[in-house]
């Protein structure tokens, strides 16, 4: 089971409004399938559909999962588009180095986002590129590299096992 809190920034008008929390069970949310692709409308509207969660400006929140060899194109409905990639491998237009692209074009806009530097870390070791994750992992701020952050040890585990000569793949997936 995966979980995901989302927080969204409010419009300049709306942040002054009272907080809210709203749940949403799954089953009330809408739901389709496009080409392999099983797509939940989380918030906002895809696909034709539209959550009924509050949003208070555009938005494009789906959750996808994918059957092998599935794909899916998403609708130009919404000009700001990102993929947060819980497990497995990504492609953009069947190329993995334009996904790394992708994820490096963000850190050109925000160089200290390091969920997005883990990202490319963890895709540069599945693609066999060490020296370029090594040089990745040395732009991590101190406070995910202190030893707290998970996700990074376990990369890191994978970084030093590279240097020990050992294959990344004998450690378990990446959380």
């Amino acid at each position: 089971m995966h979980g995901i809190q989302t927080w969204v920034a409010l419009p300049v008008a709306e942040e002054e409004c009272a907080p809210s929390f709203e749940h949403h069970p799954a089953a009330t949310l809408p739901q389709l399938e496009r080409n392999g692709v099983n797509l939940r409308v989380i918030a906002g509207s895809a696909f034709g559909e539209t959550a009924s969660t509050t949003t208070f400006s555009p938005t494009l929140y789906v959750a996808a999962q994918f059957s092998a060899n599935s794909a899916v194109t998403l609708d130009t409905e919404h000009e700001e588009r990102g993929v947060y990639l819980l497990e497995g491998d990504l492609t953009i237009d069947g190329d993995t180095d334009l996904a790394i692209d992708h994820i490096k074009a963000t850190l050109a806009l925000d160089p200290g986002y390091d969920d997005a530097r883990l990202d490319l870390i963890e895709w540069l070791l599945a693609a066999d590129r060490t020296d370029k994750a090594r040089d990745e992992d040395k732009l991590l701020s101190p406070k995910t590299t202190q030893g707290i952050d998970a996700r990074y040890n376990a990369l890191k585990t994978e970084l030093d096992a590279a240097d020990a000569g050992w294959e990344p793949s004998l450690y378990p997936q990446t959380p």
